[in-house]
């Protein structure tokens, strides 16, 4: 289920709601994160996103950190975590996330 932010703007002149991209933070599916960024993706011509994990192998524990490649932007994953689709996933928001923020940004300015 995908969810619309809806909001008003005082430098919208029309004052008319500005719709974005569907919301992420409300997300928790690890696939449905990288289906939503496969898709938006898809929607903007980039091409697929392309992944990429690093392993660290601590004497504690396994840590993987990815990046992920969209269009010609590289996200990297918030921090490290303990399994590569974690990881991914992290990477994915990121990116959901920078073009929500972008999304806006271009909404909300006065044309």
């Amino acid at each position: 289920m995908a969810f619309l932010l809806t909001l008003s703007s005082s430098s919208n002149p029309t004052n008319k709601p500005i719709t974005m991209v569907p919301c992420l933070l409300f997300f928790t599916s690890i696939l449905h994160l990288l289906k939503q960024l496969q898709k938006y993706a898809r929607q903007r011509n980039f091409g697929l996103p392309v992944y990429f994990c690093e392993c660290d192998q601590c004497p504690e524990a396994t840590q993987f950190m990815a990046t992920v490649t969209v269009g010609d932007q590289i996200f990297e994953s918030s921090g490290s975590f303990n399994t590569s689709k974690d990881a991914e996933s992290d990477t994915a928001k990121v990116a959901l996330m920078s073009f929500l923020m972008e999304n806006f940004q271009e909404a909300s300015t006065p044309k």
